[in-house]
Order: C-alpha cells, then sequence, then structure tokens
C-alpha cells in the first residue's frame, strides 16, 4: 500500500486482488450481469459504456435508487458481497452502494470530475479496477497540477479525506488501450 504525497488522503494499493480474483470478478460482472447491456443516459444521448449498480436488500426494495436516475441495479451477488467485505475489512468503513462502469476499451473515458454526493457521503472511495490497465489522472483544483498513476488490473485507489474537496479526478481517452476495463467504486447510501 503506498500513500500518495497530495493535498488529500489517497491510498493506492497495485495488487489488492491476485490476477485470478480480479480475472473472476470481471467475467462474473461482464457474463452474470451484462454489464456492456446498460448503456448510461446522458442529456439526449447515451454514453459509450454500460454501467451498473450493486445495492444493499433494503435500498433496492424501497426503490431508493431508481433506475431512470441512476441506472440499473441489483442485489449484491455472493461474490460482489465478499468483494464489499473485503474492502469493508480493510477500510473499516461500510458500504451499501458499488458503480460498476465498463469501458469497453480506450476511446471511452471520463473527464475531469469530483464526485459530489448524491445519494451518499463521498468523502470516501475506494475504487477496484479490473481488466484493462489504464492511465488515470488526479488535478489539484487550485494549482492545476496533474498526478499520474497507472490503474493495474486488480488495484484499488482510495480516495479519502479532501479528496473529493481538493482534486477532480480523470480517465483519459487513450486508443492505445484495447481491452475493456471494469471499475468499481464502493459507496455509502445517506450521510452519517
Amino acid at each position: 500500500m503506498s500513500l500518495l504525497d497530495l493535498e488529500a488522503h489517497v491510498e493506492y494499493i497495485e495488487d489488492f486482488l491476485t490476477p485470478e480474483e480480479a480475472k473472476d470478478i470481471y467475467q462474473h460482472i461482464f457474463i452474470e450481469f451484462n454489464v456492456d447491456q446498460y448503456r448510461l443516459k446522458l442529456g439526449d444521448g447515451f454514453s459509450d459504456f454500460g454501467k451498473i449498480m450493486f445495492i444493499d436488500k433494503d435500498i433496492h426494495q424501497a426503490n431508493r435508487l431508481p433506475e431512470f436516475a441512476y441506472g440499473k441495479s441489483f442485489i449484491w451477488s455472493d461474490k460482489m458481497a465478499s468483494l464489499k467485505e473485503k474492502i469493508e475489512s480493510l477500510t473499516g468503513h461500510s458500504f451499501q452502494v458499488c458503480v460498476c462502469i465498463y469501458y469497453p476499451d480506450g476511446n471511452s473515458g471520463v473527464d475531469f470530475h469530483y464526485d459530489p454526493p448524491s445519494f451518499g457521503d463521498t468523502s470516501y472511495i475506494p475504487s477496484l479496477s479490473l481488466g484493462e490497465e489504464r492511465t488515470f489522472l488526479l488535478r489539484n483544483k487550485k494549482t492545476r497540477n496533474i498526478h499520474e498513476l497507472i490503474l493495474r488490473d486488480g488495484s484499488l485507489i482510495i480516495m479519502g479525506d479532501r479528496c473529493q474537496d481538493n482534486y477532480e479526478h480523470c480517465l483519459p481517452i487513450n486508443p492505445s488501450y484495447k481491452n475493456g476495463r471494469i471499475n468499481l467504486t464502493f459507496r455509502k447510501y445517506g450521510y452519517n
């Protein structure tokens, strides 16, 4: 585990999952949940990437994160629940939601942004990378200085205290990346 030298708490664990574990979860999400089939509605069109969520049963049953606003959601599968427990054990935090985004190749990405609270506290977000490694950028909101990191298959980056306040992050488009990537961000529901 390495703590990045930034004006925020950001940790990077390159080998959080073994290559076998990472491949197993990637295939589970891709095959069992067809993540590539669920496009995110953006304005008057749709994204070029897939998005689903895994959520706690009570949130799902109460329809607190409706599909028209947040996309397709599923109750945690056993495999995803085990992964969630592993992340909770490492971090000491509880998570009720996992946002899962599929990027088919390097022609899909996301520009600089931060994660404002939408349905819960975003001051602590573990983000797991599966599949193709990709460049990840953190840009200081004030100085505009950029920190570059390669997110490897099975790696975990934890965006903690002051990260969303002080930084924006980006997954830049780069056509040299030819394979798919799944990003899992573990989120809190509510503000406790």
